[in-house]
């Protein structure tokens, strides 16, 4: 191959299209690191020519769209594969959302549950709030940890408070022992104090204002000892006309005793005196 002659002061272009001026022809690098820093730049003879190598630049612009082209059909997979994940976590958030007590799932893997509110009691009115740790330790009969958890799990039921009766729901469950042998206790799990709290109040305004919503000759009021206690406990504002009612109905359950013992303690005492009066005929 030829090598290309150019003339001084003559206009050359490099590969990438870049302009220079040329000057002379080297025939070697000796010295070259001694050129100071403003030296003209030296480049290959084989590297420069006499016009714009449109070619060679139609080339790599040919290739960078090409390498450009499968970035963005791999980013378009990318994209795609991310809106079918992001399908898939909302259709699972969605089926999740769909039935109460099940939100809580991921919750409880990640470890995220602290504490519990536990209902217990006739109605689940008797509330309290425990920690997590403390809740799911098992413990032998003799009350010593067994370094076991007990037995929590989902049961399926038809209704909770404060739901309309249509409402899917599932609650969680807590066995006594952690192989489930034991009785099962209602509880609702927290991933803070604060949501526990929070958890135990609704759960506790609901018992009231399902007490209220009954006729008044329907209530039944004998409901309300156990909600109000826990209510006094956890700090809950308790309806006056509850407490009214429920110190009206413990007057009277107090009457009705006194009634019947007095009428026991009279019927006792006839019989005692006919006994007397009985041994005095003999005599």
């Amino acid at each position: 191959m030829t090598k290309a002659v150019f003339k001084h002061r003559q206009t050359v272009y490099d590969r990438a299209g870049a302009k220079y001026e040329f000057e002379e022809s080297l025939s070697g690098y000796e010295g070259l690191e001694e050129y100071p820093s403003d030296a003209p730049t030296i480049v290959y003879l084989n590297a420069i020519f006499a016009k714009p190598p449109l070619a060679s630049i139609d080339a790599d612009i040919a290739a960078a769209s090409a390498r450009l082209a499968e970035i963005n059909e791999a980013l378009t997979d990318a994209e795609c594969a991310l809106n079918a994940k992001q399908r898939e976590v909302l259709a699972r958030i969605e089926k999740l959302q769909a039935f109460d007590g099940l939100q809580r799932i991921e919750d409880y893997i990640d470890g995220k549950m602290t504490h519990f509110v536990v209902q217990s009691g006739y109605q689940q009115n008797s509330v309290r709030i425990m920690e997590a740790d403390e809740l799911l330790n098992s413990k032998n009969d003799r009350g010593y940890s067994n370094g076991d958890t007990k037995l929590l799990c989902l049961f399926g039921t038809t209704q909770s408070y404060g739901q309309p009766k249509e409402r899917r729901t599932v609650e969680w469950r807590l066995n006594q022992y952690y192989d489930g042998s034991g009785s099962w206790t209602k509880v609702v799990p927290a991933t803070s104090h604060e949501e526990a709290v929070t958890i135990a109040h609704e759960h506790l305004q609901a018992i009231f204002d399902g007490y209220f919503a009954e006729e008044p000759g329907k209530r039944r009021t004998y409901l309300l000892e156990e909600a109000i206690r826990s209510s006094v406990a956890l700090g809950f504002f308790v309806p006056p006309e509850a407490e009214k009612a429920a110190h009206a109905l413990k007057v009277e359950t107090a009457r009705k005793q006194s009634e019947e013992a007095s009428a026991k303690a009279l019927e006792a005492r006839q019989r005692f005196d006919a006994l007397i009066a009985g041994e005095s005929s003999c005599a």
